[in-house]
């Protein structure tokens, strides 16, 4: 929690452990502080260990004590994708803000699967 900016310009896809990886990324941040996230998603297979899907880093990010300040997608050459889960080697810009440090790290579900996962009481 110690510091007020952290970029992440398209590493985390090449880390074997992603809880790992978000939860360091995540706890540098002081609340209050604004992470720049840059990753592909729905594709760029054979690019890194993963391919995320959309709907996982912005829940994640969500979830876990952030307030989403910007969302946007593209492809490679820098158009701009309104719907990121019908194309292929799409990438993630996202800049957030650190409003919550959650007591332990939350893990994001298939949006079809949340509600079975959902705790009594939500």
């Amino acid at each position: 929690g110690a510091y007020g900016t952290v970029l992440d310009l398209g590493s985390g896809e090449h880390v074997f452990d992603t809880r790992v990886c978000f939860e360091n990324l995540f706890g540098f941040l002081r609340v209050g502080g604004s992470l720049l996230l840059h990753t592909g998603v729905g594709g760029y297979f054979n690019h890194g260990l993963h391919t995320y899907s959309p709907e996982c880093v912005l829940q994640c990010l969500e979830i876990n004590g952030f307030e989403l300040l910007y969302v946007k997608y593209t492809s490679p050459h820098g158009i701009e994708i309104s719907e990121p889960f019908r194309g292929t080697d799409i990438l993630l810009w996202a800049v957030a803000r650190k409003v919550e440090t959650p007591p332990e790290f939350r893990i994001p579900q298939q949006g079809r699967w949340a509600p079975r996962y959902r705790p009594k009481g939500d």
